[in-house]
């Protein structure tokens, strides 16, 4: 949602236009409506099978399900039946490092080709460097179901019980958005438009919300600072480090101050100094960095900014000069 907001300046009824086109998925699950999707399904049976088997996949075990348990369902039965289910399975998760039957979260700043940022599952097979995973939601890039994959330790971290709680709030929420969320997936030929533009509404709400646009005259804009520090929290953790940079703005077009632009630092001050419409470098000594500190400066930003340097696109080499 943030990159479609990020330096624009759009109408709101386009905004939701715009994701309802995209879909945003992880909204889906708080639509009221599902119950009423479940009982004018044609197929409940295979509807209840398909949910197991997701939910299955996101407790990492067996549900322990029989025929009996399928049969004369409704959704309150289903909900009562899974709901308690998943939240004893979930108090029992406790691992809170990189190792096999670890619950993750691949990072919503990878940059990695080959799979989608926030996707989970739980870790199969650690081998060197990476871990395997079985994947719960959708993984592809393109919105493709990927069940397992290998990907890189520095892609992914592990989501914790905590994790969730700060997502969902309470143990049944997390509980209740699993279930949700799998009775959506497998009623996925049965979302109709008016579920997509719930999730619409409610994702440019809940931006506006939380501060990363405001509303002027009817139209909305994105709040750069806002939207930078969470598109890119490690490069503005960086740019903050006074050992590495000089001032945490480094002066440059707003266009350069991007989470896929990496700004780097020559110069430090302004050997003119007596701009009237700058005071930026007023305390500041003008100095050039030599080659060989250029370097340094250079190795310090990218292992400070870790993984976040596999989206940088494009450098900006700046200051006062």
């Amino acid at each position: 949602m943030l990159r479609q907001v990020d330096g624009q300046r759009v109408n709101r009824e386009k905004l939701i236009r715009k994701f309802t086109n995209h879909g945003l998925s992880s909204l889906l699950p708080y639509f009221k409506g599902i119950n009423s999707l479940f009982e004018n399904s044609c197929d409940k049976l295979g509807v209840v099978e398909n949910v197991v088997k997701s939910l299955e996949a996101r407790a990492h075990h067996p549900l322990g399900m029989t025929d009996q348990c399928l049969e004369n369902f409704s959704y309150l039965d289903l909900e009562n039946h899974f709901c308690p289910t998943l939240l004893r399975s979930l108090e029992c998760e406790n691992l809170s490092s990189l190792q096999k039957g670890s619950r993750v979260l691949v990072r919503l700043c990878s940059g990695a080709s080959y799979v989608k940022p926030g996707s989970e599952g739980f870790v199969t097979e650690k081998l060197n460097g990476a871990s395997r995973v079985r994947f719960y939601s959708t993984a592809g890039r393109y919105g493709a179901d990927v069940l397992s994959m290998e990907v890189p330790d520095e892609e992914l971290q592990v989501l914790t019980l905590e994790n969730l709680l700060d997502r969902h709030q309470s143990i049944d929420g997390i509980a209740q958005y699993f279930f949700c969320d799998s009775m959506l997936r497998a009623m996925r030929s049965n979302i109709d438009s008016s579920v997509y533009s719930f999730a619409a509404n409610t994702g440019v709400q809940f931006l506006i919300d939380e501060g990363f646009i405001k509303e002027v005259s009817g139209e909305l804009i994105g709040v750069p600072s806002r939207i930078f520090s969470t598109l890119a929290p490690r490069l503005d953790e960086t740019y903050k480090d006074r050992n590495l940079f000089s001032s945490h703005d480094l002066s440059s077009p707003p266009s350069e101050r991007k989470p896929h632009v990496l700004r780097l630092e020559l110069t430090t001050g302004c050997d003119y100094n007596r701009c009237t419409f700058c005071s930026e470098y007023s305390e500041m000594a003008p100095e050039n960095k030599s080659l060989d500190e250029f370097r340094e400066h250079v190795d310090k930003v990218v292992a400070s900014i870790g993984s976040e340097k596999s989206r940088l696109q494009r450098l900006f080499v700046g200051s006062g000069n």
